[in-house]
């Protein structure tokens, strides 16, 4: 039985259609690429782009597993596409968290916590000023930053035997309070949400994590019904405790598909060591955790149409204007026999004494003037000298 024409037809469109390549087919942004111009200003050049990098960050629950994590991923950049690996420590990986954890902790939220991740605070100092303060009386920290939040703050006595607080004074009006969070172990240590570590002229917390307050220190060693000392800190001096079971990796050159790179890492458990045909190999997986992307965007002048306006009066004029024309540097000529279709208006009329010469342009979003100025020329009646004026114009968007 032969196809009717009709189907044979609509197989072949199709077909047709099927076979037209996407403008994103093969596009890769961790490869060096080009970006192409916007519609409607095919003329201009495209930009070569530089290629992408970017981080992973995991938690493995034994240190020693540490480099088998490592191996893992380098396993599944080469099966799709190559880059190199490096784990990322120090300061350098303390901006990272910090520039990446402001909000929802990103891919570094373990979902275990709503206000993303939370740094763990060792040594902290805090220098303020008060009026006066007597040493000799009970103080006592109440940590305000911890997991329960304001309902259940962590209360840190201050000065006293065995506690991890201390308040000296340093003369005059300036005071400082010296953590020794290391030592903390209640509740999981002194911990800051990341949306606080706001690094700025000798700050880093806003708000501060903790309330200074005093009064009589009653049973159980804490201040009984504390009047806070409001506190307006002048300098901290903090020391984050890495979490270690938080490895972060920096990857550079991958030149592969992030599909397939996800695939390799994600689909299967991926055996590493240094035999991998051994049996007893160490075999790791890894599992999607929350993630957000991360672009960078810049932002230009748009190309949208603009309007450019000028005038100029020719004072106590015996006559009209002849070869009257104007020079929009960047733009091009325009004389008043031009056609309407350079979408422009060169007109010239009496006010009872004077000439008024104005002129306006709707300028194309590809194409912008050149400076401030524009050129009027022109002759007054049909043999005077040509006289040149240049006229300061004004830019606006069309009504």
């Amino acid at each position: 039985m032969s196809s009717s024409p009709r189907i044979v037809a609509l197989l072949a469109l199709a077909a047709a259609l099927h076979g037209c390549a996407s403008p994103c087919e093969g596009f890769n942004p961790y490869r060096e690429y080009k970006r192409q111009p916007e519609r409607g200003n095919s003329d201009k050049p495209a930009v070569d782009v530089a290629p992408g990098r970017f981080y992973l960050a995991c938690y493995v629950a034994r240190a020693e597993d540490d480099g088998f994590a490592k191996q893992a991923v380098e396993q599944a950049l080469q099966e799709s596409g190559g880059g190199g690996v490096t784990q990322v420590s120090g300061e350098e990986r303390t901006g990272i968290l910090r520039r990446f954890a402001h909000a929802t902790g990103g891919p570094y939220w373990d979902g275990s916590q709503s206000a993303g991740l939370r740094l763990r605070v060792g040594q902290y100092r805090v220098v303020f000023d008060a009026a006066s303060l007597n040493l000799a009386s009970d103080f006592d920290v109440e940590w305000t930053a911890g997991p329960d939040g304001q309902n259940k703050p962590l209360a840190l006595p201050v000065n006293t035997d065995g506690s991890h607080v201390t308040l000296v004074h340093n003369g005059r009006t300036e005071y400082e309070l010296i953590f020794d969070g290391d030592k903390v172990t209640e509740r999981g240590g002194l911990l800051v949400p990341s949306s606080y570590d706001k690094p700025s002229a000798g700050r880093r917390f806003s708000p501060l994590p903790f309330k200074l307050k005093f009064g009589a220190r009653g049973q159980g060693g804490l201040v009984q019904a504390g009047e806070e000392l409001r506190i307006e800190a002048k300098m901290e001096d903090v020391k984050v405790i890495d979490d270690p079971k938080l490895l972060l990796f920096e990857v550079n050159g991958f030149s592969g598909d992030m599909s397939a790179f996800l695939c390799h890492l994600l689909s299967r458990d991926l055996k590493v060591g240094k035999d991998g045909d051994d049996p007893n190999a160490p075999i790791v997986s890894f599992t999607m955790r929350q993630t957000d992307v991360w672009l960078n965007a810049t932002v230009g002048k748009g190309a949208a149409a603009m309007t450019l306006k000028a005038d100029w009066t020719v004072f106590s004029a015996a006559d009209r204007a002849s070869s009257l024309q104007v020079e929009v540097p960047g733009v091009g000529n325009f004389t008043e026999s031009d056609d309407a279709g350079r979408g422009h208006k060169l007109t010239q009329r009496f006010d009872g004494v004077n000439l008024i010469i104005e002129f306006e342009v709707q300028l194309d979003p590809s194409k912008r003037p050149e400076g401030e100025f524009v050129t009027f020329s022109y002759r007054i009646g049909g043999s005077g000298p040509e006289s040149r004026e240049r006229v300061r114009h004004s830019l606006a968007a069309p009504k």
